[in-house]
């Protein structure tokens, strides 16, 4: 029954001083009220009035004398606030506080002590506001009494007097009664309040004795006692009557009783008229509150009273007779107080009359109870609301006069212990009885119930929480919010969605709310966070300190300024470890949310909020100390001491047994530990040294507790990641880690630390990678701040562990020291004297070791390394990227150590190569043809000795050009040099079968012949003759082996032309034998036309290249080159062949083919690898193939190469290739546009007329290569390959035939261009080029595969890169507008098929190829996206070819021109496809193109804003004035309209996108900017954002306004924006951390590893060559355009 009724919150709370008693609101001023207080000042009790006495009422046998005192507090009540106005200390503890009823003595209230007093005052604030209350009189009972009896009772054994209760008469002003302890019932006559006291005078004898103490009284003047019964009283006449008094008692003794007496007019009481009517069976324990009703059912008197045995009850008081009880009720706690708050005698419809009552019911809190007549006659209680807040003995609760006007309660009700005083509304009409608050909760649960069960139905599971989510949308969301979440029986799942009404109210409903509103929010967060407790959920007690942050975000230090007070008293209100966990969830997520957090509610406050958070944190004096001269802000501190030291010695005192060792000690701890990780990063440094948290985290280092380590590490690495210490905090905090006794903890923490790869300990392994990193921070200090070392500091125990964890077998935990080693041992003082210490030796052997390939090993290999890395890595181009990192850091420690220790170096590691060669095939089998695998153990150690050895040579040759060589280094390089001489000798005289190993060899020698011993030519002829003499030979009928042998040749030709290049003057010594030999081989007639080509090209850079030959016969003997070249083009036949479409089908066999695939009818095939070929199809094919030989492609293509490669502008090379060249392209260039455009036309189905319609559609399937791609594909590469050549002589291979045709001639013309362009004006000299030349690009360029278009562009990128300044305006429009105007067609015509497939679910083999599909896509989009970042990005680099690229440009005439992306921004043939891409990027579902784009638009709209009006500055790359080449206002206005329109709509779609949820802020930047920018000058923006049926105008002009406002900084600006668009973004920012990444790496043990590891381990996971947005990397090499980069290997 006592959970019936509403449960109601509170409005406001607060602790008041002492424990309160009794509490009254003023009749004569409403908007005041008065408490009593009562403290114990050597025992506790059990409740106020009831000192000697247990919860149950039992008298205590041993009674002393107790000091008690008190006060009384007068508040205010104001608005739904609570001030306090005035407080009298008084010498004894108060039980009773009553205001006189009777008017003219209203503002008159009386007070009953704990010494027998009576007191009375007067409030009065009209008087005084400040002071109003009024001390009148106080008269003890010994005055009052004047009687022996009464005053003697403390010495008869009864001990000292105390008064309980009163009440005054209701009718009579001057009369009230009271209670005793000694148990009885006094009346009492006041006649006047003067402050005399005079005429006092308590009755000699009790009207009423119980024999137990007497806890409540009350007086009535209703039934009149009949006439028979009648007395006359002194000075009476017959026919007057004395007026009848009722008195009414309750004991603790269980008794209900009354009295009926005369009162005469002199005071005198007769009390003996009538006998004692007593009721002892109504209770069940002792009577605590009487409240006649003042009306009557018939002759009987109705009087309600309250029990300690938790009843409300209901008695008919006949004038004689024995009462009788009608009716009761269980409220759920002791009834202490009962208050009428009114009386309706008027019919109702299910009623004849009714009460509503105030009941103060002790643990239970208080209740609003109805009583009323029910059919039949009989009567009902009825629970209307409950208030369950306090969590003490609720004994005061009043409400405010004057409700009616309101037609709402505001009740002001009191706890004891907990000193608790809280307001609250109860609505005055009823209407919170059982009405839609009520059916709303009961709706809440059920639909939580459904939602949360695994049994509901779809349907009902989608309604419920619809229905959940349309209550956050109510007014009353925040108070249902409260009412489930305060009620503690209710179930966690209940209780938590209660709080996430009230984090709704807070996110989405703050801005719109009253202070009214929000100081409600703010009571009822403060009020659930003072009552959590162990019982609670861990995850509902961080709900509540989460909702608490939220609010702190929003009003700390606007109009929340006592925060840190709340907190500092909860934290030490307990010593419950919950209590402490709490308030340290709140410091933690305060600190991360205000430095580390994205919150546009911080954002836009984070200047108060982090002011204030170092306030609070920081002790007070060296806050001072620190900042001696700053401004001080509002007060938000309580203590001086502040956080940062209440933190540490609570892990103080663990460390010290002071908290013991319990569970939720623990746990307390490592928040602790988080809480100083999370502020280590931003507090001041000497707080954190003076306080002790640097030794408190290396103490819990070494804590018997796993989480504790843990966290105590992640402390560490957060401080130690600082880089911003001064010289002394760098002594203070960094120079103690390096000590002795913290190493020797390191050590034994690491050697805990390692971890069984068969049997990982997930705990120790992570604590060993965030080990590593604290370690790796530590050691750059000694780089960074080696000048600041103490002189005796010793930091050789440090290197050592450096060395240690280094060569852990976990490659994750090693490369954060390999890194750390690289900085040290380049470092100019510190280097050398490591490379002195012992661990030089050790380390150079680890990474020689660790340059083996990894990635190679076979799947089941049980190598330590090799499991840990798998465990690692969640797919294979991550591990790629990884490794590349650790080879790269490897590498690097070698370098430098060979600069260091020279001779011991190479001594060592050629040692070392000799012996892995000499025992290469120790332990494994010997070499076998017939199996034979490219990556077993011998030709994986030969490639791990000979990357070390180049390593090595690197540094050699940074060892040679970093100094001024003395005459012994000079010696030294000598004989280093003779050891290599013979060292490579005997290498070339050791005999190696494996083509793979003698591939690797063959680079080592020719990387020593051309770099360490360059100046030794001898070497250099034996590597060349070693090439041209050794020639293997194939054997097909071993696939892989002759796979690798192909390898083999293919480098050898590369090899000679990489000696040709690097030592071109040596090799024309010997020429003429060179040519003689290439003749002769070329004439032998074995040479097929690629090998025939590489050869002549070997003579050609030699000439091209050499130094000490005569410009005209360098000339005359490349034109011998060259001339045959020119003249294959010069040919009419061919001329004729390329007139047409179908001449070119002809020249290269595609006519045949097209008829070949009629006659099969291969439409009619479904699986062409299984159809094997007929005689015919297999002669078609190789007539395919040998007719790309007769092209002029592949020889053009290889001179034009190494005419330009690798060759500086205006050197002799360069100018030769002028030369050389410059009647060639004109005739080139028309036949060679012809030959891509009809390389292009194959791919579009109209182009193949032999083919009947019906047939055409199989040209998309003929033209589609098929590719390995790593992390999709099915199977090795290598088993790819094999499934290729397995189907060579089907229709599958013939069809792959046509493919590698078309390809040859598309992509051989692609680099022929790219080469044509490196020779500037001889290519873009042609006025007439640029329109050919895009139209044979981009034309049919739509019909291209997505991976064949990314070649395309890469050629485009080039051409316009390589484009000279003077030329730009005629070459680069034509091409750029062609390409983007072809490119947003195909790659969003690509999105938009991705989004359609995505709706059909695939399976197998069809979801392979989607997935390929899709990354060839997004890597297309990447590519265009750089492309546009290139000539739009403000940071972009320069290219070789215009190196100035920067502010200007300058012509070699002197003219200046705009910077490359001034010029196409001014430009709108080039501008609009551009932007007209990037506003369609915009929607791709591609974070990483999007970012990129978004980061351009920002980078350009302030751009078409006038100088004068820009309002935001200019990027800071550009160094010169851009108002030199000012973009035209027509073209800024269009582009800028554009932009607020088409790019803004674009990026809210997005916005409410949830795939773009990590993209919101940039999103929101942009949106802001273009506001902020163009606000002023047009419309557009806010008419594309009242275009959002969401947004209100005010909000939108608001925020404009605010974001347009000069200096804003762009995160606020940011903030404002996400703030109005709240409702349109799909997933909010706050949500990310419930977002989970599905996906398992096939075989690990453990999920993905990516949300798991930490930033640093996330880039070592990432290329370090990888493309960075809007820059490119050096571009003067050819580039491959044969072959995909990256993750793609090409077949056919």
């Amino acid at each position: 029954m006592a959970e019936e009724g509403r449960l109601i919150q509170s409005l406001e709370s607060r602790v008041l001083d002492l424990p309160p008693s009794c509490v009254e609101f003023c009749p004569a001023y409403p908007s005041y009220f008065v408490v009593g207080t009562y403290s114990l000042q050597t025992e506790s009790t059990e409740g106020a009035g009831n000192d000697d006495s247990d919860d149950d009422g039992q008298t205590s046998q041993t009674r002393k004398p107790q000091n008690r005192n008190g006060s009384i507090v007068a508040f205010r009540l104001t608005d739904s606030r609570v001030t306090h106005v005035q407080t009298i200390p008084q010498p004894s503890a108060l039980l009773d506080l009553r205001f006189n009823p009777h008017e003219g003595s209203r503002d008159i209230f009386a007070v009953v002590s704990s010494t027998a007093t009576l007191a009375v005052f007067q409030l009065c604030p009209d008087d005084d506001e400040q002071q109003p209350l009024k001390h009148l009189h106080t008269m003890d009972i010994t005055a009052m009494s004047r009687n022996d009896k009464i005053t003697s009772s403390a010495a008869s054994g009864k001990g000292e007097i105390l008064f309980l209760s009163f009440a005054w008469h209701p009718v009579r002003a001057d009369m009230l009664a009271l209670t005793t302890n000694t148990g009885h019932v006094y009346l009492v006559h006041l006649p006047a309040f003067d402050g005399s006291g005079g005429g006092w005078r308590l009755e000699p004898e009790p009207v009423i004795t119980h024999s137990l103490e007497t806890w409540c009284v009350a007086l009535s003047n209703v039934p009149e006692a009949p006439e028979s019964l009648q007395q006359p009283g002194a000075g009476e006449t017959e026919t007057e009557s004395a007026p009848v008094i009722r008195v009414y008692s309750g004991g603790d003794d269980s008794a209900l009783c009354f009295r009926t007496c005369h009162w005469d007019g002199e005071g005198a009481v007769d009390s003996g008229a009538l006998p004692l009517a007593v009721d002892r069976r109504g209770h069940d324990a002792g009577v605590t509150a009487i409240l006649p009703l003042l009306w009557q059912d018939g002759d009987n008197e109705l009087v309600v009273t309250g029990s300690y045995d938790e009843h409300i009850r209901l008695f008919e008081v006949p004038v004689l007779g024995r009462m009788k009880k009608r009716t009761e009720l269980s409220l759920g706690g002791g009834v202490w107080r009962l208050k009428l708050i009114d009386l309706d005698r008027s019919p109702g419809q299910n009623y004849s009359w009714r009460a509503r009552i105030l009941a103060s019911c002790m643990h239970a809190g208080a209740r609003v109870v109805e009583l009323q007549t029910v059919e039949g006659g009989e009567y009902e209680f009825r629970v209307l609301a409950r208030f369950e807040e306090h969590k003490s003995m609720n004994y005061g609760s009043d409400f405010q006069p004057g409700w009616k006007d309101k037609d709402k309660l505001s009740i002001v009700s009191t706890s004891f212990y907990d000193k608790l005083l809280c307001l609250w509304e109860f609505a005055g009409n009823g209407a919170a009885a059982g009405g839609g608050g009520e059916a709303i909760m009961a709706r809440i649960q059920e639909a939580l119930k459904v939602v949360h069960s695994p049994y509901s139905p779809n349907q009902a599971r989608q309604e419920a929480q619809a229905f959940l989510e349309d209550v956050k949308t109510l007014d009353e969301a925040p108070s249902h919010g409260f009412t489930l979440a305060f009620n503690k029986p209710q179930e966690p799942i209940v209780r938590h969605y209660g709080l996430s009404l009230l984090e709704h109210a807070l996110r989405r409903k703050w801005e719109d709310y009253s202070s009214e509103h929000r100081g409600y929010l703010r009571q009822w967060i403060l009020q659930l966070a003072e009552t959590i407790s162990p019982d609670d959920p861990g995850y509902l007690r961080n709900k509540i300190a989460q909702l608490w942050v939220e609010l702190a975000k929003r009003d700390w230090v606007a109009g929340w300024m006592d925060m840190d007070e709340l907190l500092v008293r909860l934290w030490q209100g307990s010593d419950l470890p919950v209590h402490k966990h709490f308030v340290l969830q709140i410091l933690e997520t305060l600190s991360d949310e205000i430095f580390n957090g994205d919150d546009n509610v911080v954002a836009l406050r984070e200047g108060a909020l982090s002011k204030a958070c170092v306030e609070i944190f920081t002790p007070a004096a060296i806050l001072i100390e620190a900042f001696p001269n700053r401004q001080h802000g509002p007060e938000v501190r309580f203590e001086s001491d502040g956080w940062l030291t209440r933190v540490t010695q609570l892990i103080n005192g663990w460390l010290n047994g002071a908290l013991g060792q319990s569970e939720e000690a623990t746990v307390c701890v490592v928040k602790a530990l988080n809480v100083l990780n999370s502020i280590a990063p931003w507090a001041i440094p000497k707080a954190l040294n003076d306080v002790g948290c640097r030794d408190v985290m290396c103490r819990c280092l070494a804590a018997p507790s796993v989480p504790v380590q843990k966290a105590a590490l992640e402390a560490l690495h957060s401080l130690y990641s600082r880089s911003s210490f001064t010289e002394d905090e760098f002594v203070d905090l960094v120079i103690p880690m390096y000590g002795e006794v913290m190493v020797d903890l390191y050590r034994r923490l690491f050697e805990w630390s390692v971890v069984d790869p068969e049997d990982i300990d997930d705990d120790k392994y992570t604590f060993a990678k965030k080990f590593s990193e604290m370690l790796h921070s530590l050691g750059n200090y000694l780089d960074r701040r080696f000048s600041a070392i103490p002189p005796q500091t010793n930091i050789r125990a440090f290197m050592q562990l450096l060395l240690l964890v280094a060569q852990s077998q976990s490659l994750v935990v090693s490369i954060p020291i390999l890194l750390t080693f690289t900085r040290l041992l380049t470092h100019r003082v510190l280097g050398p004297a490591v490379a002195e210490m012992p661990i030089i030796g050790d380390l150079l052997e680890l990474c020689s070791a660790r340059l083996i390939r990894y990635e190679s090993f076979p799947e089941d290999s049980t190598d330590p390394v090799y499991v840990l890395l798998c465990e690692d890595t969640d797919t294979i181009p991550e591990r790629h990227a990884f490794l590349g990192n650790y080879r790269r850091y490897c590498c690097s420690v070698i370098e430098s150590i060979v600069q260091l220790k020279l001779s011991d170096a190479f001594s060592h590691l050629l040692s070392r190569t000799e012996r892995a060669l000499s025992t290469l095939y120790d332990g494994q089998p010997p070499l076998n043809p017939a199996n034979y695998s490219k990556t077993s153990f011998p030709v994986l150690t030969v490639d791990g000795c000979a990357t070390v050895i180049e390593a090595a040579l690197k540094g050699y040759d940074k060892w040679k050009t970093s100094r001024n060589r003395t005459p012994e280094e000079k010696e030294q390089a000598a004989a280093i040099e003779a050891f290599f001489e013979n060292w490579c000798g005997q290498l070339l005289e050791m005999k190696f079968e494996d083509p793979l190993i003698r591939k690797r060899i063959l680079q080592l020698l020719v990387s020593f012949s051309t770099r360490a011993l360059d100046s030794k030519p001898a070497v250099m002829l034996r590597v060349l003759e070693h090439i041209l003499m050794t020639w293997p030979a194939l054997q097909p009928e071993h696939r892989l082996y002759n796979d690798a042998i192909r390898d083999l040749q293919n480098e050898s030709t590369v090899e000679l032309q990489r000696l040709a290049s690097k030592m071109p003057d040596p090799l024309l010594d010997v020429y003429e034998q060179l040519e003689a030999k290439v003749q002769e081989l070329i004439a032998s007639g074995t040479l097929d036309e690629k090998r025939q080509v590489a050869y002549q090209s070997f003579l050609f850079i030699i000439i091209h290249r050499a130094t000490r030959i005569d410009p005209g016969l360098r000339l005359t003997k490349l034109s011998a080159f060259v001339e045959p070249v020119k003249d294959q083009w010069r040919n009419e036949s061919l001329k004729q062949a390329l007139s047409s479409y179908g001449g070119f089908c002809e020249l290269v066999g595609l006519d045949k083919a097209q008829k070949y695939l009629a006659q099969r009818r291969v439409h009619e095939i479904a699986d062409w690898g299984s159809a094997e070929l007929d005689a015919e199809g297999l002669a078609l094919q190789a007539e395919l193939e040998q007719r790309q030989s007769t092209l002029p492609l592949r020889v053009t293509k290889a001179f034009l190469t190494y005419s330009v490669e690798r060759i500086e502008k205006n050197s002799p090379p360069y100018q030769v290739s002028c030369t050389l060249w410059q009647d060639g392209f004109q005739l080139i260039l028309p036949e060679l546009l012809k030959f891509l455009s009809y390389a292009h036309a194959s791919h579009n189905p109209a182009s193949w007329s032999l083919l009947p319609p019906e047939m055409q559609p199989i040209v998309g399937r003929l033209m589609s290569d098929r590719f390995w791609q790593a992390g999709i594909s099915e199977g090795s590469k290598d088993d790819f390959y094999a499934r290729v050549m397995g189907k060579k002589n089907t229709v599958e291979g013939f069809a792959s035939t046509i493919r590698s045709t078309v390809r040859f001639v598309r992509e051989t013309c692609y680099a022929i261009i790219y080469c044509m362009s490196r020779l500037d004006t001889q290519f873009y000299g042609f006025l007439e080029l640029p329109e050919p030349l895009a139209n044979a690009l981009f034309v049919d360029s739509s019909y291209l595969s997505s991976h064949q278009v990314i070649h395309l562009l890469t050629l485009a990128r080039y051409l316009v890169d390589n484009c000279p300044v003077e030329l730009r305006d005629h070459f680069v429009p034509p091409i750029l507008a062609t390409c983007f105007n072809h490119m947003d067609a195909k790659i969003s015509s690509e999105w938009e098929k991705l989004g359609q497939r995505e709706t059909v679910q695939a399976a197998g083999d069809e979801l392979t190829e989607e997935m390929k599909a899709e990354s060839i896509l997004r890597q297309l989009t990447y590519s265009a996206v750089l492309m546009v970042a290139d000539v739009l990005d403000p940071v972009r680099v320069a290219s070789p070819a215009n190196a100035s690229d920067g502010a200007e440009d300058a012509a070699p005439g002197g003219v200046k021109y705009p910077p490359f992306r001034k010029f196409c921004l001014m430009n709108t043939k080039i501008a609009v496809p551009l932007l007209v891409f990037c506003q369609h990027a915009i929607r791709m579902h591609d974070g990483r193109c999007c970012g990129i784009v978004l980061r351009i638009f920002r980078s350009i709209i302030p751009e078409f804003v006038p100088s004068e009006l820009a309002n935001m500055p200019k990027d800071p790359s550009h160094t010169a004035p851009l108002d030199d080449f000012p973009i035209p206002w027509e073209t800024a206005r269009e582009i800028m309209e554009f932009i607020s329109t088409d790019v803004m709509q674009a990026a809210i779609a997005s916005l409410h996108d949830p795939y773009f949820v990590d993209l919101q802020k940039d999103l929101g930047s942009l949106i802001a900017q273009i506001m902020a920018n163009y606000s002023r000058l047009t419309p557009a923006p806010r008419n594309t954002l009242s275009l959002l049926p969401s947004l209100k105008a005010e909000d939108i002009d608001r925020t404009i306004r605010l974001v347009s406002q000069p200096g804003l900084h762009p995160r606020q600006q940011r903030a404002l924006v996400l703030d109005l668009l709240e409702d349109v973004k799909g997933v909010r920012i706050s949500e990310l951390g419930k977002i989970k990444s599905g996906g398992t790496r096939p075989g690990s043990s453990r999920g993905g590893k990516k949300s798991a590891r930490s930033k640093m381990a996330q880039e070592f996971m990432t290329p370090s060559d990888g493309h960075q947005a809007g820059g490119h990397g050096v571009r003067n090499k050819t580039p491959d355009l044969e072959g995909m980069a990256g993750l793609f290997d090409e077949a056919s």
